[in-house]
């Protein structure tokens, strides 16, 4: 036990300030300087959850009640009045206040009796929380921010209003926890409106604009939006407990192919398909040096450069060998040539053919793939995203927002706009996945909803319903919450405004395979190219033709 002069306020702020915790105070009310000292404690709000109190009275029970009154007492102040009502005989009183600064009621309990021979018998045997749960109608100040949104109805029509959700309004997901908070509570609420969360440079000048301002202030008791922890809130509000889960993806439709590789290549990759050409080249070049081996025997076999070529490329394409060869040599190259074009023609088509079997393959899955994909990206214009790409240290997100974001057609749009144009494709947008997969569902296909695809920036964080920093509502409204929760009244709600990806709503194995003409068209470019060449040719072969019948023409006359 320590026991210190409180003449002066500084000594008491020091020695309350302590970093010592739960801090017991035994206080004599018959001293002339009681007065004083519950002044300054009162003040400073030390008459909270983190110090006992225990105040003597002796024939000075009323003029105590009455000096208590009058000081900042509230629902979870622990403070115990013992009035001696004979020699080493006590009553022991619960008092507190309901809310001090909201005019809230006085309450005196008594909760048990103390003396010498018997020792200490509890009176009331209810919890902290079950005594005091009942704030007897207090009327509390309720903030919360429509972000500047233009409306022409009353706070509450917005707040209870049971439209689809087209838009932000997380507010209506906490209200109803407001609402439920006030019925177990027995509260009244009066609500104010901000037009914005407020930020660090207006807390800073104690301005109480914004949200974020007013929690700061101390001018309301509770705030209806719920907010993410960050370090730099930690010094202005209370958090209560996890309300939601809230995340913000990417939403848009995936192509059906890639764009980033023609269509018949993309059985193999690149060094499968460098190795295939390299085996080919080199067994053609053996069996060419073969075949022009053979001319040199005496078996009377003739064949032009052009027919070994199209002989050895006939191999390639499984057309098989009707000429005549003696050298085992040749026979041993065409008999492995024609095999590994076999075994490379059944890879090639049992994928070709499997493909158009299955849904084609999801290559968007990361961030980095979508930074290197044609799609044009941007986000919903929210606080909650431009301020997590003001937070972030991601250097891939960092790479998005500066490379795709920002250079855009436009960085950020309303989920409306946004979903309108990932309906079209070639589009992907962040946005609130809570409100955005309902608005999905009301207007997309059967088709439209199986190419929907996400990409998750961040994980999932907790939303909490803010209070004042000190508030001594925190921790009632935190047993609260918890019960509301676990009894499934809080994931009903949760479940109502955090809708999940919406499901295909077909089999893929009942799909029709189709092959559009962009995976073919690669077929058509080298037709036309080979048309093209053979015009050409045709042309150089014409004029070399007329050429030479000209000279020959003439050769007689100049002889």
């Amino acid at each position: 036990m320590q026991i210190v002069n409180i003449s002066g306020e500084v000594s008491h702020l020091d020695k309350m300030s302590s970093i010592r915790h739960d801090l017991g105070l035994v206080v004599d009310a018959s001293c002339d300087q009681t007065e004083n000292l519950f002044n300054v404690m009162s003040r400073n709000s030390f008459f909270n959850a983190s110090y006992e109190w225990l105040i003597f009275s002796r024939n000075t029970f009323n003029s105590s009640i009455r000096l208590l009154r009058r000081q900042n007492l509230n629902v979870d102040s622990r403070v115990v009045l013992a009035e001696e009502t004979s020699s080493e005989d006590f009553m022991l009183f619960d008092v507190y206040n309901t809310l001090f600064r909201r005019n809230g009621k006085f309450h005196v309990t008594l909760a048990g009796r103390w003396n010498e021979e018997r020792g200490f018998s509890i009176d009331c045997r209810q919890s902290l929380y079950d005594r005091r749960h009942d704030f007897q109608n207090v009327a509390m100040y309720v903030v919360f921010t429509d972000l500047k949104r233009k409306h022409n109805r009353t706070i509450l029509e917005r707040l209870e209003t049971n439209e689809p959700l087209q838009d932000f309004a997380l507010w209506r997901f906490s209200h109803h926890y407001v609402q439920m908070l006030m019925m177990k509570h027995n509260f009244r609420v009066q609500y104010i409106t901000t037009p914005g969360w407020g930020s660090q440079s207006t807390m800073a000048h104690k301005t109480s604009t914004g949200l974020l301002g007013q929690l700061k202030l101390r001018q309301v008791d509770l705030a209806v939006n719920t907010l993410y922890v960050y370090q730099d809130r930690i010094a202005i509000v209370d958090y209560s407990v996890v309300v939601a889960m809230h995340n913000c993806r990417f939403v848009f439709r995936h192509p059906r192919r890639s764009n980033t590789r023609i269509t018949f290549l993309q059985p193999f990759d690149n060094s499968a398909w460098l190795g295939l050409f390299t085996g080919l080249t080199v067994a053609g070049v053996a069996l060419f040096c073969a075949f022009r081996l053979e001319r040199k025997f005496p078996w009377n076999i003739s064949r032009t450069s052009q027919e070994y070529l199209l002989t050895i490329l006939g191999f390639i394409c499984l057309q098989g060998f009707a000429g005549i060869t003696f050298l085992n040599a040749s026979k041993v190259i065409i008999v492995v040539m024609l095999s590994c074009a076999l075994l490379i023609y059944q890879y090639y088509s049992s994928f070709i053919i499997g493909s158009l079997l299955t849904s084609p393959p999801r290559y968007l899955n990361t961030i980095r793939q979508l930074i290197s994909s044609d799609l044009e990206v941007t986000i919903e214009n929210l606080f909650y995203l431009w301020e997590f790409y003001n937070r972030t240290t991601s250097p891939e997100v960092e790479e998005l927002f500066q490379k795709k974001i920002l250079t855009g057609s436009e960085s950020s749009t309303d989920v409306i706009t946004g979903i309108q144009k990932i309906k079209k494709g070639g589009y992907a947008m962040q946005c609130d996945i809570g409100y955005a997969y309902p608005i999905i569902k009301r207007t997309f296909t059967d088709d439209e909803i199986c190419d929907l695809q996400e990409i998750e920036v961040y994980s999932k964080k907790p939303l909490h319903l803010p209070l004042p920093k000190g508030s001594p509502l925190k921790q009632f409204f935190r047993v609260t919450l918890r019960k509301l929760i676990e009894s499934g009244s809080g994931p009903y709600y949760e479940r109502e405004f955090f809708s999940q990806k919406p499901a295909c709503p077909r089999d893929s194995l009942e799909q029709v395979a189709q092959i559009e003409v962009v995976q073919v068209v690669h077929v058509f470019y080298i037709l036309a190219m080979a048309m093209v060449v053979c015009l050409i040719l045709l042309v150089v072969e014409q004029i070399y033709y007329r050429f030479h019948q000209r000279r020959e023409r003439v050769a007689p006359y100049m002889s």
